[in-house]
């Protein structure tokens, strides 16, 4: 296991209180780790040249989560499987080998790295796009069950799961086509107009969503608005909800001067209220969520404020809507451990548990290294101590995928936002003087991050504009080390400078192309826009 081999090798005997190694994952130099590190030493080692070559890429739960390993969980889902691809309609596809080839690949995809095929906008042509491609593979299913009969349960399922593939491959023009395509053979059930209203609202917010994703948050504000002026919205509250959290990202993403910054945590709040009156009709991990995305909200007030007032805003509102997203957050654990549910549903839920866990507690070891940062004194044990509990909760992802899979499709998988976690440890460490075993794991976390290009060279390969944003930061922490370090200032500063440019070419080529005068809201974002979350209502559902 990826935590395993990294607090073996990595990991000193004198660590930071908090990220000490658990009492089963021994500190000694065995065979397996003698193995790693002669791998380790035969691969080529990061450097500014290296980074300068690499390329870039392109409330009615539905009747069963099996469908939930499809794609793992990851905070680019649509939420559109549980409604369009039931267990009995999966298994009608599956039957087609495309479709179970396509399945199958996806259910090993951890969702913290990246995907394998590099992705282009879709006005450039894509050399990697070959007849076993997941994306062709689907489109020659959707044909088949078109002919036999389209707008059947199967031809939509397809097209789910279409728009769902370019969803999480960045290509996000694409999952609009799809989903534009599906839209029209929504069934009508006049009879039961909530399940009506509900199919409608999940297509409504999945669109809202790859807006937002592909740099127009005003369309995304617009739909979500019109959403919350619905009033037969009352009868969903956790989609009335998701409107709201759409409505909150799509205004933190519109915030450019202090005008916006007094607006931006009141949807944020409103939907942190509205959910805390409904607890007892949600299901479990809701509540966290809000929180995590309100502490997200203050932080990027705080540095709007900061930012054009030349003024210090402190972090203490966001680290106490953290905190308390991690006691709700247990509640919600201890509900889903004692509730008679069949044991696939509550390991499902468990991996969206352990994955709040460990963003929460990664964004409070965050917060703690930036106030340190501010005022001089960073409690560098607190900050191992969050950072540590981030490793254990994405250990306790892995865990829960072995238990959710039964075929080993799944052994290699990881928390969403690893590297990241990796990355933060590292700081933890560099704050305790400890250079050399910073500079490891940070390497660790960038190899996280890499593929094999087409011409056998390492490339990045994003997902999205949030994994960007957490690939830069992780690059640029790295160079803050070299810079600090006698003799390297100067690989420093030039892998800040290539990586700067690889951030403005990855987010050209998945973002809408917009002319220069334009604003590109996603470019130069903080880092804590990475930790956003416009959650779907059925990635709570479908668990419920």
């Amino acid at each position: 296991q990826t935590i395993m081999h990294t607090m073996k090798l990595l990991l000193p005997r004198n660590v930071p209180n908090g990220l000490r190694p658990t009492p089963w994952i021994p500190v000694r130099f065995d065979s397996s780790v003698r193995q790693r590190q002669q791998q380790q030493q035969q691969q080529p080692r990061i450097t500014t040249s290296s980074v300068a070559m690499f390329s870039s890429g392109s409330d009615a739960a539905p009747s069963s989560s099996s469908s939930s390993l499809v794609f793992p969980l990851t905070s680019l889902s649509l939420g559109l499987l549980p409604s369009f691809v039931p267990p009995q309609v999966m298994a009608s596809i599956k039957q087609l080998p495309e479709v179970a080839s396509v399945i199958q690949q996806q259910e090993r995809q951890s969702p913290s790295s990246p995907q394998q095929q590099p992705k282009q906008h879709q006005d450039a042509p894509n050399p990697t796009t070959t007849a076993s491609s997941p994306d062709v593979m689907l489109k020659r299913a959707i044909e088949i069950f078109e002919r036999v009969q389209k707008g059947g349960k199967e031809h939509q399922a397809l097209l789910a799961l279409l728009a769902e593939l370019y969803q999480r491959q960045g290509n996000f023009t694409q999952a609009l086509q799809t989903l534009n395509q599906l839209t029209p053979y929504i069934p009508h059930h006049h009879h039961e107009p909530e399940q009506q209203l509900r199919l409608d609202t999940d297509i409504a917010l999945a669109r809202a969503k790859i807006y937002w994703l592909q740099d127009e948050p005003e369309d995304s504000l617009e739909i979500c608005s019109a959403i919350l002026d619905n009033p037969q919205m009352a009868k969903l509250p956790l989609h009335f909800a998701a409107a709201r959290n759409g409505e909150s990202l799509s205004k933190l993403l519109l915030a450019l001067d202090l005008d916006d910054a007094f607006s931006v945590r009141d949807p944020a709040r409103m939907a942190l209220k509205y959910l805390e009156r409904h607890e007892s009709q949600l299901p479990p991990g809701v509540v966290p969520m809000a929180h995590l995305n309100f502490g997200c909200a203050e932080i990027i007030y705080a540095q709007l404020v900061s930012r054009i007032n030349n003024v210090h805003a402190p972090l203490d509102h966001a680290m106490r809507a953290w905190s308390t997203g991690l006691t709700a957050l247990r509640s919600s654990q201890r509900r889903v451990t004692h509730r008679d549910n069949p044991p696939e549903q509550r390991e499902s839920s468990l991996v969206l548990i352990h994955t709040l866990m460990a963003r929460l507690n990664a964004n409070l070891a965050w917060g703690t290294l930036e106030m340190g940062a501010t005022s001089g004194r960073t409690d560098v044990i607190k900050a191992s101590e969050y950072a540590g509990k981030a490793l254990k909760a994405s250990e306790h992802v892995m865990v829960r995928y072995n238990e959710l899979d039964k075929d080993d499709k799944m052994e290699d998988m990881k928390a969403e936002g690893f590297p990241r976690i990796l990355s933060i440890v590292a700081q933890c460490y560099q704050r305790s003087g400890q250079a050399i075993t910073a500079e490891g794991l940070l390497q660790t976390a960038m190899e996280d991050l890499m593929t094999g290009g087409d011409d056998g060279r390492p490339a990045i390969v994003a997902c999205g504009p949030q994994q960007v944003i957490e690939q830069r930061e992780i690059f640029l922490t790295y160079s803050r080390l070299l810079q600090s370090w006698e003799k390297r200032e100067a690989e420093g500063k030039s892998l800040a400078k290539d990586v700067h440019k690889l951030e403005s070419q990855q987010l050209k080529m998945m973002l809408t192309p917009k002319d220069e005068d334009e604003v590109v809201y996603w470019k130069g974002k903080s880092s804590i826009f990475a930790s956003l979350w416009f959650w779907m209502p059925n990635e709570f559902l479908e668990n419920h």
